[in-house]
C-alpha cells in the first residue's frame, strides 16, 4: 500500500493468523493501536470495491506483531531481543 500502510487482510497473512482473530486483538487494544481510515481512491487502487477501509501504519503494525503470541510474533520477538528468558532466569 502507499504511505507504508497495510490492510487488515495483509496483516493477517503476515502474522499467519485469521482476520477474526486479529479484529479480536484490535478491538480489545483499540485505545493503543489506531487505524487510519483510508480515501476511496486508494480503496480503488488496490482493486477493492469496499466504501470504507482502514489501515495500519507500520508502527501499528509492529504493536499487532508485538502484541500477539503468534508464531511470526515470536519469531520476530526472538530476532529483536534473543533469548532474553534466559537471561531474565539467570539472574534469579
Amino acid at each position: 500500500m502507499p504511505g507504508n500502510i497495510a490492510t487488515k487482510q495483509d496483516i493477517a497473512n503476515f502474522l499467519k493468523v485469521s482476520e477474526s482473530s486479529l479484529s479480536s486483538f484490535l478491538y480489545k487494544h483499540r485505545e493503543e493501536i489506531k487505524p487510519t481510515k483510508l480515501d476511496i481512491d486508494t480503496i480503488r487502487s488496490i482493486g477493492s470495491k469496499a466504501n470504507h477501509m482502514n489501515g495500519y501504519h507500520l508502527e501499528e503494525v509492529a504493536k499487532i506483531a508485538f502484541g500477539m503470541d503468534t508464531e511470526v510474533g515470536i519469531e520476530l520477538k526472538k530476532r529483536l531481543f534473543g533469548q532474553v528468558g534466559g537471561f531474565y532466569h539467570s539472574l534469579l
